[in-house]
């Protein structure tokens, strides 16, 4: 049975539908808010990276400082049991030269470990200081990428409510057309960039490649009519 006009035009409605879906989503993927989200994500994935790092490097140092002060506490002890033996050895010249010799050897390894928790305790500041710029940093990152979620969820939710809405008219619309039209039109528009379905204006044009339909070819043209397919491009063509 040959197709009725009220059959073919709501090709193009469904097409003026189509081509915005395609156009908000187009608009929703190319948001800046994304590349932007991203970018912190991977900021933040480095830094992160840097701040394990860190907080291994200064837990190493703390070890080290812990391990220095538990060695001189023990130097500090064995420096009074030492000292306590030579006040008992007051008339024994060979032991208390023995022990003035090993309290001589805890003071000289005291004033080594001295030095080297001074040092330790140096670095331990300077790696505290990195860790601190790190956290700052991440904060910062955490601020940025609020804000363009925030922004995209703006902007983005007003597009995503649109295309929602232009998919429910669609829904509707292609419930009521005929089902081999819309198939057509469908296969059509997949193999053309979405743009499926094109009028033949009054110079015998179709709409979308702009070329002139052949005077040989218009016989079958409006045989077909209302909807046939441009001889160039190869759309459906709506006639009439």
């Amino acid at each position: 049975m040959p197709l009725t006009n009220d059959q073919v035009q709501p090709l193009l409605v469904l097409q003026q539908i189509d081509l915005e879906i395609r156009q908000r989503q187009k608009q929703l993927d190319s948001l800046p808010q994304r590349a932007r989200i991203a970018e912190a994500r991977a900021k933040r994935a480095q830094v992160t990276e840097k701040e394990t790092q860190v907080k291994a490097l200064l837990a190493s140092v703390e070890r080290e400082l812990d391990h220095a002060r538990f060695e001189d506490a023990q130097l500090s002890e064995k420096a009074e049991e030492t000292q306590a033996k030579i006040a008992d050895s007051a008339g024994d010249y060979r032991a208390v030269e023995a022990l003035t010799k090993e309290l001589d050897g805890f003071s000289k390894r005291r004033e080594s470990l001295a030095e080297t928790m001074g040092e330790l305790k140096t670095r331990k500041a300077q790696v505290e200081k990195v860790g601190a710029q790190i956290a700052a940093a991440l904060q910062a990152l955490d601020a940025q990428e609020q804000q363009a979620v925030a922004s995209f969820q703006q902007e983005g939710g007003a597009l995503t409510e649109a295309i929602a809405k232009a998919q429910a008219a669609r829904g509707d619309l292609s419930g009521r057309m005929d089902a081999a039209v819309l198939a057509r039109y469908e296969k059509a528009a997949k193999s053309h960039g979405g743009v499926g379905v094109a009028r033949l204006d009054e110079q015998q044009k179709c709409s979308a490649c702009r070329n002139r339909v052949p005077d040989n070819r218009m016989p079958q043209i409006r045989r077909e009519a209302p909807l046939s397919a441009c001889p160039s491009c190869g759309r459906l063509l709506v006639v009439g």
